[in-house]
């Protein structure tokens, strides 16, 4: 991480304590953390993301035009954060919520408010399957996809509960978009 990154840790967190939501995004909002760094806050951690590989910035492209076809009235955005709870603002490569768009002006969508995550994982593969799956079923996000750049699969978590998914899909067809393809075609907006 940057010093930058460091000094805005070091000012907004309170006494060595876990950096919380409304902390980190002062220190978004002051300047000290801006576009350039790409860190996302979990359990009150400031936490380095990789740089996006071609690969990863078009899967992500993709999925979400295919989902925002699924899903016409919901709210698509792309490569950015959520909330949730007071120690956690993942920035999630696509999240489905709760439309229209409007409602988020004045906040980011909160667990809630939120249908789908997917995390594009290449380098970050480790940390998305455990630690972000934790955090996202442990706020009840209804489903969460992970897309295994390597080995082009995507993992389908369902029904979280207590902190875990109930269920994860694997699937892997002959080529990576034949597998997002399969998983877009499953996929349905909650009622």
């Amino acid at each position: 991480m940057t010093d930058r990154v460091h000094e805005a840790a070091a000012q907004y967190s309170t006494g060595g304590k876990p950096l919380r939501v409304e902390e980190f995004f002062r220190a978004v909002a002051n300047g000290l953390l801006g576009p350039h760094d790409r860190v996302e806050l979990l359990e009150g951690q400031i936490v380095a993301m990789s740089p996006q590989s071609p690969r990863h910035a078009a899967v992500t492209s993709i999925l979400r035009e295919r989902l925002a076809a699924a899903a016409p009235t919901a709210c698509l955005r792309e490569h950015s954060p959520i909330v949730l709870g007071d120690l956690s603002a993942p920035e999630t490569d696509v999240v489905v919520a709760q439309g229209p768009c409007e409602r988020y002006l004045e906040r980011h969508p909160q667990a809630q408010d939120i249908w789908l995550v997917v995390e594009v994982s290449d380098s970050s593969l480790a940390r998305d399957r455990t630690l972000k799956a934790r955090l996202y079923a442990e706020h009840g996000i209804p489903e969460y996809w992970l897309v295994d750049l390597p080995k082009g699969a995507v993992e389908v978590f369902r029904t979280p509960s207590a902190g875990v998914y109930g269920s994860c899909e694997r699937i892997r067809k002959r080529s990576l978009q034949a597998s997002l393809e399969a998983a877009s075609v499953q996929w349905r907006v909650p009622r």
